[in-house]
């Protein structure tokens, strides 16, 4: 017999393989992040319940391949029923990246991603088993522009200075307006909910199912837009005035001047799909 899982949204039946591992053992609900996925946090295991899509399939992949090199969670059992695929890791320890300990030493945390950032990249590609290049994201986007919700690509789109009056002219100015590739391996979704860290020590990474080949700019990208947006509030806590200039200080970290063109344009390519 199934268990059960209940909470307000939907009734989960966890298959037998899934039982046996964790059992009656307790557990929370993560909230944390802006995945779609139903993620149950048990004491030293993650469950991460989701519809059967390209990205879960690829993470599960992507995991297995990363185990031995690169701090991420192990994957203890992977099973799809019924379109569902239930993805059991192992847990990571520490604190989200967001965590208001780390908000509130902006410098600190930005070394500790630059850390983190230098760790994904130094990462040898050869036998990666996926890509995430501009192909393969104009490509994804192409898709959503065909299938998506009409309302909502023909929304506004803005991001720092760039304005756009819905996706489709925002998709014609990243056909036209490509940077010049520099493949290494990407995270993909490096967000601060998706890092962990152990005091002043990487711990891992969280939500793999994008990682692959592809450009660091990209991992900058998201990681500069998420750690300005946490620092000002957006996700909730308190707001930092200054969260603009600190979020800069990821580049005094890392060392480099920051390319605000590319930085930019990877960050509208995101926000289609």
């Amino acid at each position: 017999m199934k268990q059960e899982i209940f909470d307000s949204t939907p009734t989960y039946h966890l298959p037998p393989e899934i039982v046996t591992l964790v059992g009656n053992l307790p557990f929370s609900e993560n909230t944390v992040g802006m995945s779609d996925s139903h993620v149950l946090i048990y004491p030293d295991s993650v469950l991460k319940i989701e519809p059967v899509n390209p990205t879960s399939v690829r993470e599960a992949q992507m995991l297995s391949w990363l185990d031995d090199r690169l701090p991420a969670p192990r994957v203890r059992c992977c099973v799809t029923e019924n379109g569902i695929q239930y993805l059991l890791m192992t847990r990571l320890n520490g604190k989200i990246a967001c965590d208001r300990d780390y908000l509130s030493a902006p410098r600190r945390l930005a070394g500790l991603l630059a850390e983190a950032l230098e760790t994904v990249w130094s990462l040898d590609v050869s036998g990666c088993p996926h890509t995430t290049t501009l192909d393969d994201r104009l490509a994804f986007d192409r898709r959503v522009l065909e299938n998506g919700d009409e309302a909502a690509l023909c929304a506004p789109i803005a991001y720092r200075g760039h304005r756009f009056p819905d996706a489709y002219r925002l998709y014609e100015w990243l056909l036209a307006n490509r940077p010049t590739e520099h493949p290494a391996f990407s995270h993909g979704d490096f967000c601060l909910p998706n890092v962990f860290f152990s005091g002043d020590t990487l711990s891992g990474f969280l939500d793999l199912g994008q990682a692959g080949i592809s450009d660091r700019a990209y991992d900058l990208a998201l990681c500069l837009r998420s750690l300005w947006y946490n620092l000002a509030g957006v996700y909730g806590g308190a707001a930092s005035p200054d969260a603009e200039t600190d979020a800069l200080l990821l580049f005094d970290a890392l060392g480099i001047r920051p390319d605000f063109d590319v930085l930019d344009y990877y960050n509208l390519l995101d926000l289609i799909g």
